[in-house]
């Protein structure tokens, strides 16, 4: 695992001014190559022109560099360029499924008109034809009301229907199914760019504060303000890589871990001391430079200017743990993971469920700083649990890069959730924290575990949803089956009984898609009671207030109130 500290403040007045002025040149000059470097690999990617001499030489030669300074250079360059191939993939996955939401959106809203059309037409044949399942309604009195989550609307006759509500829906919907189109071929034409694997060039300094100097208005009067910014955005750090080959580590910088020295050579030749001292990190950056003739392992340092002073960061291969708890022989714990909570239970060696607790936390309005420090701060209280049971801990494997990307016609609220979900930083903290702890982390796939959860154990055990769900994330963890039950199993088809059991659990995620938490508590009771499944289900999903007018917050448009619809 490779581990980064940073040194103490080396403020440039107790440095010597030819010391100072060959830090930054070297800053300039470094950068200036990894510039030249990136320009000319992206040609040759892009164009496939082969450089002659290689890129390393020409660097080389034209800035007046050693090959380690070179080297580092077009390695850093390379980063860059492979980074955006990388980048360029994520990029057509995202695209692809982009290019998908919105087809089916369309293929949703052309049912939509269809099904308005086909009641329009049956009202000008002086009918009233509805579809089966639909939230329009034609009452006794000839009210006609549409029924939406949050409200309804009322209108006092099908003429008033007609013309205030459904043609203008319909010219609406048309004309969005029209906007999604446009938008699907523009999204096409940027996928078929994107595959033919054409890299753009990247903005050394952000492109955000390029095009500050002709957008905010204190820039563009004051350019020589805006001239400074954009030059430490791009020169203000360089970054040397390591050689496993080296005595140090790395054959630019040398770092005296006795006497706290670090010496290095600038690219103009000028030889640098500077006292280094690591608050955070010291004995593990001394036992890396007093092992690397054993070890062999390469050492980075970097230097940013930041104002009136430097800071040197150098970056060691940390050895793992050689005390790290991987045995599941007194069982685990196991960890479901949300965007506000952490669901946790502690199981045994057999499965059963010894105890559990919820982790809350609160992401919202946070920056990314404060949000990193929330989530270790849980990461630790998840360990500390971990080392007083003596246990290893089980999370979920979960990619959430494709469930972002749907999140253009998705529910507000679930969009709100997705986004405050911060799956990758929470999990990179709670594996740094085990690293330390010396407790295992093992990741399952998490397929099905929240409808397992929520139908085998959630009434089962009295627990809550996400409990349950981690209740069957630690079971995986601990190589247990989540077979469907026998009172559920009755409800299969015929020609999926056979099947994997998770065949079986995607059967039932689709059945209780929609049905709330407290319905389910319900549907397991009576499930205990020995109902079967689809009648119970069929029994909850019906509308609670059937055979009367349901109308939870009506809009009248008139002197009409839901009192007066029978």
């Amino acid at each position: 695992m490779e581990k980064t500290y940073f040194s103490n403040r080396i403020y440039k007045n107790t440095l010597t001014t030819k010391q100072v002025y060959s830090i930054a040149s070297a800053l300039i000059n470094f950068n200036r190559a990894k510039h030249r470097a990136y320009r000319l690999l992206l040609t040759s990617h892009n164009y496939g022109v082969e450089h002659s001499p290689s890129v390393h030489l020409q660097i080389k030669e034209r800035f007046s560099f050693d090959d380690y300074w070179a080297n580092s250079a077009v390695r850093e360059a390379k980063a860059q360029v492979s980074s955006q191939k990388e980048l360029q993939k994520i990029h057509i996955a995202g695209k692809k499924e982009q290019v998908g939401v919105k087809k089916d959106k369309t293929k949703e809203l052309s049912k939509k008109i269809k099904r308005f059309e086909e009641l329009l037409a049956s009202i000008t044949k002086n009918k009233f034809k509805t579809w089966r399942g639909s939230d329009i309604a034609k009452r006794e009195s000839g009210v006609v009301s549409v029924d939406f989550k949050k409200k309804s609307l009322v209108f006092y006759n099908t003429y008033d229907f007609e013309h205030r509500y459904l043609r203008p829906e319909i010219k609406r919907l048309k004309n969005r199914v029209k906007l999604i189109e446009y938008s699907v071929i523009r999204s096409e034409k940027e996928l078929e760019k994107l595959q033919k694997g054409f890299l753009k060039g990247c903005v050394f300094g952000a492109k955000a504060l390029f095009k500050k100097q002709f957008t905010v208005e204190k820039t563009r009067n004051d350019h020589e303000a805006w001239l400074e910014e954009w030059w430490k955005a791009r020169y203000s750090s360089l970054r040397v890589s390591g050689r496993l080959d080296a005595k140090y580590g790395n054959f630019v910088f040398k770092y005296n871990f006795a006497a706290k020295m670090l010496t290095f050579d600038a690219p103009d030749g000028t030889h640098v001391a500077v006292p280094v001292v690591f608050k955070y990190g010291q004995k593990e950056v001394d036992a890396a430079l007093i092992f690397q003739s054993e070890r062999k392992k390469p050492i980075a340092w970097a230097i940013e200017d930041r104002g009136e002073y430097y800071l040197f960061k150098v970056t060691v291969q940390a050895p793992e743990n050689p005390y790290v708890n991987y045995f599941k022989g007194d069982g685990v714990i196991g960890l479901d993971m949300n965007y506000d909570h952490i669901a946790l239970v502690e199981i045994d060696r057999f499965g059963n469920l010894i105890n559990w607790t919820i982790i809350p936390y609160n992401l919202d309005g946070l920056t990314k700083g404060q949000a990193v420090k929330v989530l270790e701060q849980v990461a630790v209280d998840i360990m500390e649990i971990a080392r007083i049971k003596r246990k290893p801990v089980v999370i979920e494997d979960l990619d959430t890069t494709d469930s972002k990307f749907r999140l253009k016609y998705g529910n507000k609220r679930r969009n709100r959730k997705i986004t405050l979900f911060a799956y990758r930083i929470l999990t990179n903290a709670i594996i740094a924290r085990a690293n330390k702890e010396g407790a295992a982390v093992f990741k399952v796939n998490p397929a099905y575990t929240s409808v397992a959860g929520k139908l085998k154990y959630m009434v089962q055990r009295g627990i809550p949803i996400h409990v349950a769900a981690a209740l069957v994330v630690a079971r995986r963890g601990m190589g247990f089956k989540e077979r469907v039950p026998p009172v559920l199993s009755a409800a299969l088809p015929e020609k999926i009984r056979r099947r994997h059991h998770w065949a079986h659990w995607s059967y039932f995620q689709k059945q209780v898609k929609g049905v709330s938490v407290h319905l389910l508590y319900q549907l397991g009771k009576e499930l205990k009671g020995g109902a079967p499944f689809k009648e119970a289900l069929e029994r909850l999903k019906s509308p609670p207030c059937a055979g009367r007018v349901c109308l939870p917050n009506v809009t009248s448009h008139g002197r009409l109130f839901a009192s007066s619809l029978s």
